[in-house]
């Protein structure tokens, strides 16, 4: 199955895919305020060339696309990725894009963002962007699969939204999206 980069643009953001000559502008990000990446992998400026290397290098294998988060005017605001990309085998007859060759389910994950861009549309919107069905890309799939870690009481202090939890501190939230 051909997974090829893609470019899914929209209102608030553009997704564009991650490349060697993001190290930059990633590493000035890496280098801003850190005090919210406290669940999250962010590379610190030094790792910022192996990070995307070893990004590279799932899109090289086709096991992930990587996108660089931009906002419409092409500045870098962050970085996400679709990955776990799955195929299903399903009973003769049975699949709703028979002939198709295109992804079934993927994960949305590994996102992190320039502090000034919390909170705002771009996150959501880089979500939404990444479950996009575009006519014929390798993107689409059928069920996209969103799971995020939400145990900062930063977080849940600045957004109502994000649920409590449980006990010991963990909540996994996991969103799904079906396309019709």
């Amino acid at each position: 199955m051909p997974i090829e980069p893609v470019t899914l643009s929209g209102k608030s953001v553009v997704l564009r895919p991650l490349s060697r000559n993001d190290v930059p502008a990633m590493r000035a990000l890496a280098a801003g305020p850190r005090g919210t990446f406290e669940w999250a992998f962010v590379p610190t400026p030094e790792q910022v060339a192996q990070y995307v290397d070893g990004a590279l290098a799932l899109m090289e294998r086709k096991a992930a696309l990587v996108f660089a988060i931009c906002m419409p005017d092409g500045e870098l605001a962050g970085c996400t990725r679709l990955f776990d990309l799955q195929r299903w085998e399903w009973p003769p007859g049975k699949d709703p894009r028979q002939g198709q060759d295109v992804l079934d389910a993927a994960e949305i994950g590994y996102t992190w963002l320039a502090e000034r861009v919390q909170r705002t549309p771009v996150n959501t919107e880089a979500k939404l962007r990444g479950r996009a069905r575009p006519a014929g890309e390798a993107a689409a799939a059928l069920s996209a699969h969103s799971s995020s870690l939400c145990c900062s009481s930063f977080a849940r202090s600045r957004s109502p939204s994000v649920p409590k939890p449980f006990p010991g501190g963990i909540f996994l939230f996991i969103c799904r999206w079906y396309s019709r």
